[in-house]
């Protein structure tokens, strides 16, 4: 009996601090500081008060790494106009209570949110305008790992998102883009941006939708093309590509996945660039001068080409002219170091458009 009844006690203090720790507030909620969410009311001020009262920790390096924690910042449901960026701690998660946030830029060349980065987490938030939603930077801190998730992305007049900073992974998820100038610009160590919707813009002219300056996995996109005639691409790559299931899609014809500007690395040890596309839909004939899956500007240590289909009228693998009629492109480069392959994708087009001559005796193609 007496431990039955020590049980009961333990029951009910348990559930007494439950319900106290329920009473605790969630977050900073920013109508608490004035935000009106109301679609008139310019609201950077009181928002900014609420980002400030989350605080910025002063960070200490533990165990190699820093720690640090602040309450988050909880936008409920509405409208909130700005006319200035935002500027958040490094450790603040910002995220919309629920309904639909959206967070509005009435000056186009701001950013929505901008500062330094590095435990960030931004969820449930619509970004309307502005040039960048997300401007971040974090100074090459070691174990950045800011994330993006559940949010949408309307008609950025730059890149939605612009990320500077080594020693950083950044993970975008279930996310939308639609009618923005470009996604991302990145120089990230690693970015992942998986489930996520991409309608691009028509304005765009002459430039690639996502520029990557690091190591860029892109998982399961579902990709609509606005064409316009002009070089547009979705990627620019300057460092590595791997893309697996994603719709390079083929309203307007599509235009072209990855434009390579990587040269192949000969050094020792090897820092490889590379371009993988697997299980991707790929269609690429509006831009009439790359009408291929990877254009090479410059050749990378390796590009793999696999069970990918659409594939119409277009080459795998293109090289810039003057390139192609290099014969000393690979001189400082060994065999060891280079390879090609193009192999399982659902296409006619190998025989009329080969492999460039330059790259076929490091391939593995059908």
């Amino acid at each position: 009996m007496k431990l039955y009844g020590v049980t009961i006690i333990a029951y009910l203090a348990a559930c007494a601090f439950a319900a106290a720790c329920a009473a605790e507030p969630v977050g900073i909620n920013v109508k608490e500081y004035g935000a009106k969410g109301d679609g008139q009311a310019d609201d950077t001020e009181a928002i900014q008060k609420a980002l400030d009262a989350a605080g910025t920790p002063r960070a200490s390096k533990q165990i190699g790494v820093y720690l640090g924690t602040c309450p988050e910042v909880v936008f409920p449901a509405g409208r909130y106009k700005l006319s200035k960026p935002l500027k958040p701690g490094a450790y603040q998660k910002i995220r919309g209570d629920g309904g639909k946030v959206m967070l509005e830029q009435t000056d186009p060349e701001a950013a929505i949110i901008e500062g330094m980065g590095y435990r960030n987490v931004f969820e449930g938030l619509a970004f309307i305008g502005g040039r960048n939603a997300i401007r971040l930077n974090t100074n090459n801190a070691d174990t950045s790992m800011p994330k993006i998730t559940d949010c949408q992305f309307y008609a950025s007049t730059g890149p939605a998102i612009a990320f500077e900073g080594a020693s950083s992974l950044l993970a975008i998820d279930d996310c939308l883009f639609v009618n923005c100038e470009q996604v991302m610009e990145c120089r990230a160590d690693m970015a992942v941006i998986r489930n996520c919707w991409i309608s691009t813009s028509e304005a765009m002219r002459d430039k690639a939708v996502i520029v990557n300056h690091g190591v860029l996995h892109l998982e399961d996109i579902l990709g609509v093309p606005r064409t316009n005639g002009s070089d547009q691409r979705w990627i620019d790559n300057y460092g590595t590509v791997r893309a697996i299931r994603v719709r390079f899609g083929g309203e307007g014809a599509g235009f072209t996945p990855v434009v390579n500007f990587a040269k192949f690395d000969a050094s020792y040890p090897v820092w490889p660039t590379s371009i993988t596309l697997e299980q991707c839909y790929v269609y690429a004939l509006s831009n009439k001068e790359r009408k291929c899956a990877v254009y090479c500007e410059e050749i990378p240590n390796s590009i793999t080409i696999h069970d990918c289909s659409g594939l119409i009228d277009m080459a795998l693998v293109m090289v810039k002219p003057e390139n192609a009629e290099n014969a000393d492109y690979f001189n400082e480069a060994h065999p060891s170091q280079l390879h090609y392959d193009l192999r399982g994708n659902v296409t006619d087009t190998l025989e009329r458009f080969p492999l460039p001559e330059l790259m076929a005796p490091y391939s593995a193609s059908d």
